[in-house]
């Protein structure tokens, strides 16, 4: 206590960021008391606040949140839950017997909450945020925080639940959402939710046995429905197969950027034959009829025109094609066929990070000599072109195989 009141005291007037984590060995069944003359010091000061981080159990939140009128147009907002740190004893209350909570509403640009049973129960002026971050939720509070929040640009949901309750929810349309990332659940939201102005879109592909191919059909009528100007996708533990996404970058012509990671207990992104018929599907169609470029929405026009970064992710137990990665890149990175005058695709960079299988599989012991001539040329040229390997990052896969050539 006599700390943090020097602390505050040295600080005087400037502005200061708080954080409160209690700590394992804290966690015991001591009665509320044991923490109010903790939380009232640190509340003296909440008219200073840049930013207030707690992980606590909820009504110790509650009764914090109570005493902060001061800090009510604090920026940055974040509350963690700590459900297994039980406080005995009545969480105290204001003269009319109303919770502390109830008497402050705080007004952040940038909320982070994990764990809360609702996060409705948090008095939190909604049409000030502008980035949020919460990782469990249901569809139908997502929805109802959407409807709250209009400036609403960048969000992250971890978990969304799909309740029996939530099917008859309306569609939300949010046009000021450009940034979206979904975890686990992503498809109960896509059900209802349309987004015009979307930029971004990060989601967890992969589903349960009881979803079946619902998490990709729902994405389609989504991207449909929505039908934004989406310029960078992440597929994360995508099992998809490659018609599906043949599908999916139909509906989204000015993607630029794409990343796919495939699921933990697939054999191998090497593998995967998704992978290796997308890499043919751009190996030949990297000249394309100029025509293309007026007019994209033709079915039968070339898909992914604008892509100029794409990466690959997972498990591997054999070598990357990278034979047919040279073929990707436009001509015109080559000075002696800088005279090409179709439309090419601008693809800039390629990206392969791979997790090595059981006993070192997948190692990759160097790459074959006319590709590789054919990579370091184009690097040399400014292509970006990439290999991480996650097990050894020491690993420099370019260096091995010159020095395997050259011995």
């Amino acid at each position: 206590m006599q700390l943090i009141h020097d602390m505050m005291a040295r600080s005087r007037s400037l502005g200061i960021e708080v954080s409160i984590y209690l700590l394992d060995r804290d966690r015991s069944r001591a009665p509320l008391g044991v923490y109010v003359p903790l939380l009232e010091q640190i509340a003296s000061s909440s008219r200073r606040w840049k930013s207030i981080s707690m992980n606590m159990p909820e009504s110790l939140i509650d009764y914090l949140c109570g005493l902060s009128a001061g800090a009510s147009r604090i920026p940055i907002f974040q509350a963690h839950i700590t459900q297994s740190l039980t406080v005995s004893g009545p969480v105290q209350r204001l003269n009319n017997g109303v919770p502390f909570s109830s008497q402050v509403q705080f007004s952040p640009q940038v909320v982070r909450l994990s764990d809360l049973h609702s996060v409705l129960n948090l008095k939190i002026r909604w049409e000030r945020v502008t980035t949020m971050s919460i990782d469990q939720i249901s569809v139908g509070q997502c929805a109802l925080i959407l409807r709250l929040a209009p400036v609403l640009s960048s969000c992250t949901f971890s978990v969304i639940h799909l309740t029996p309750a939530d099917t008859t929810i309306t569609n939300v349309i949010h046009r000021n959402l450009r940034d979206l990332t979904c975890g686990i659940g992503a498809s109960g939201l896509f059900l209802k939710l349309t987004l015009p102005n979307l930029r971004r879109l990060i989601f967890r592909a992969s589903s349960s046995p009881t979803e079946g191919d619902q998490p990709g059909q729902r994405l389609l009528a989504f991207l449909e429905r929505s039908s934004c100007p989406l310029s960078e996708l992440w597929f994360c533990e995508s099992s998809f197969s490659f018609e599906y996404f043949m599908s999916v970058f139909k509906l989204i012509p000015s993607l630029s950027r794409l990343s796919i990671s495939t699921v933990p207990h697939d054999e191998s992104v090497a593998h995967d034959p998704t992978i290796k018929e997308l890499l043919e599907y751009l190996a030949s169609t990297t000249i394309f009829p100029s025509k293309y470029v007026e007019d994209n929405d033709d079915a039968t026009g070339i898909l992914l025109p604008n892509l100029v970064s794409i990466s690959f992710s997972g498990l591997c137990t054999c070598p990357f094609p990278w034979d047919i990665v040279p073929t990707l890149f436009s001509p015109n990175f080559n000075t002696e066929a800088s005279d090409v005058t179709a439309a090419c695709r601008p693809l800039k960079s390629v990206k392969v990070s791979v997790l090595r299988g059981h006993n070192g599989r997948g190692l990759y012991p160097y790459i074959l000599e006319p590709v590789l001539s054919q990579l370091i040329e184009l690097r040399d040229a400014g292509a970006e072109i990439i290999y991480v390997d996650e097990t050894n990052r020491n690993i420099d896969l370019f260096q091995r195989s010159v020095a395997y050539w050259i011995r």
